[in-house]
């Protein structure tokens, strides 16, 4: 592999245009693809991920409309946590958030003494039990037969499993034979029902030779496609698999991709796939004419980036930013994540923002320094967003817990900015 140098001003570049933050589709699919998946937290969350990163700005039905058409799923993936994901995606989100947790789940069956017997016992009267209508967790319990679902007891507690039927619905999930799907069909709910599915393309993907080496070389593509500033701890925290697994799939990607062995600014080491690198030839705008962009909370782009650091001028990194739950401060210099909703001029971050419930508007905490003028105009380009929160989603929540009391602290602490 080739050698090269990059500034700490290109490398953000790079991982701006990489993360679709240039807004250069009009393809919702393409968006959460650039996003190298898109967390659904219960909240407003996924829909703004997606504006931010669209030219057209989607209306929430369009996004909606996309879910419903299955072009879109939600499903458990990296980390095994739960993403919006493209269609072609899911069998293997699955795959990895299957492969992630196995060991686990083997240990947690041992502990209760859930056998494979009792799963597909289970498990067949689930299937059964959904053949004729989609059900929730609560549902599937009232509909199923009385001494089907074993109680796990004090054991059970003592690992987060009160009985069987949530291992079993896993179980079931990873087999491809049941799918989620948000029970309101919209994304800021994390209240999903049960409905039978087409294993079909799940069991293909079993037959693959070296299943799990190929699961995770092809989240790490993904990682590759969505993140310019690659590395083997990168990609581990990305992905949440082990350091040896992700070094064996870097250096199997290293041809494909066209990795270029980099050393950045600030940052250190990194690979870049050799596409990203061709983008730094595009045209930088001049400050009057710089995209204004509400990122969400924990958007993927900071998760990338394990923190807010490499998006923030020199003169902002000492910002003092609370912890979450507004109890001790941090830097931005110090951040490992970002637990706030920030505003980018260009690749920039220059400040926070939060919806204001008592004035249906955005509120700023813009960084200090500023012009002006371009206060001014991140306030007249925050109107649209303000406007999407209030008539479309009727709501400013981050995720399924947060509260207009908290959003109102994170107002009060922007003011204070």
């Amino acid at each position: 592999m080739s050698q090269t140098q990059l500034s700490i001003e290109q490398a953000r570049r790079l991982a701006h245009v990489a993360q679709g933050l240039d807004r250069n589709t009009d393809s919702v699919i393409s968006a959460v693809r650039s996003a190298g998946f898109v967390r659904t937290l219960g909240g407003a969350e996924a829909y703004l991920a997606i504006r931010e990163r669209c030219n057209n700005a989607p209306s929430r039905q369009t996004v909606d409309d996309l879910l419903s058409e299955g072009q879109l799923a939600v499903c458990p993936a990296v980390r095994g946590c739960i993403y919006l994901v493209p269609a072609n995606d899911v069998a293997w989100s699955i795959a990895c958030a299957d492969l992630l947790s196995r060991r686990r789940r083997h240990r947690e069956h041992q502990k209760v003494g859930l056998s494979a017997g009792e799963i597909k016992k289970l498990g067949s009267a689930i299937l059964k039990a959904l053949e004729s209508e989609a059900l929730s967790t609560a549902g599937l319990r009232d509909a199923l037969p009385n001494g089907a679902i074993r109680s796990f007891g004090d054991v059970g507690k003592q690992i987060g499993l009160s009985s069987s039927l949530p291992p079993v619905l896993r179980e079931l999930e990873f087999q491809g034979l049941i799918e989620r799907r948000v029970a309101s069909g919209r994304l800021d709910s994390e209240i999903y029902n049960w409905h039978c599915a087409d294993a079909r393309e799940l069991a293909e993907l079993h037959q693959t030779e070296g299943l799990d080496a190929a699961v995770v070389e092809h989240m790490a593509g993904v990682y590759l496609a969505s993140w310019p500033l690659a590395s083997v701890n990168g990609l581990a925290h990305w992905s949440g698999f082990g350091k040896r697994l992700c070094k064996s799939a870097l250096e199997a990607l290293t041809i494909d991709h066209e990795l270029v062995e980099c050393a950045v600014e600030g940052v250190g080491e990194r690979l870049i796939p050799k596409c990203h690198l061709d983008r730094l030839n595009t045209t930088v705008k001049d400050d009057g004419d710089q995209q204004v962009s509400f990122i969400p909370f924990l958007d993927s782009l900071f998760h990338y980036a394990r923190g807010a650091s490499l998006f923030a001028a020199e003169k902002h990194q000492d910002v003092e930013i609370p912890k979450r739950g507004m109890t001790g401060a941090s830097t931005i210099r110090d951040s490992s994540h970002l637990g706030f909703r920030s505003v980018f001029l260009g690749d920039e971050m220059v400040g926070f923002w939060e919806y204001d419930p008592d004035q249906d508007d955005v509120a700023l905490g813009l960084f200090p320094g500023l012009p002006t003028k371009t206060r001014t105009r991140i306030q007249e380009c925050a109107s649209p967003t303000a406007t999407f929160l209030n008539q479309e989603i009727g709501h400013g929540r981050s995720f399924n817990i947060d509260t207009e009391k908290d959003q109102r602290r994170r107002v009060v602490w922007f003011s204070e900015l």
